[in-house]
């Protein structure tokens, strides 16, 4: 069985590798646009948990104590 950690990578690398499929004759700008959004914030999503996931356990731990220190 796949480990947390590890669904995590396939999720971050299908995130990174998403592309939709373009219907060229219908698509008009706005439709090209929207669609052009979706697939740079799946793959920023993608970015950001590839980064925590390579990140070291050290700036994991202080970004954890820094969130706690801004949220109290």
């Amino acid at each position: 069985m796949a480990t947390t950690e590890e669904k995590l990578k396939v999720f971050a690398s299908w995130c990174l590798k998403y592309d939709e499929y373009v219907d060229f004759e219908r698509e008009g700008a706005m439709e090209r646009a929207i669609r052009n959004s979706r697939q740079e914030t799946i793959r920023n999503i993608g970015s950001m948990l590839d980064e925590i996931l390579n990140s070291d356990t050290l700036d994991l731990k202080n970004e954890i104590e820094n969130l706690k220190t801004n949220f109290n």
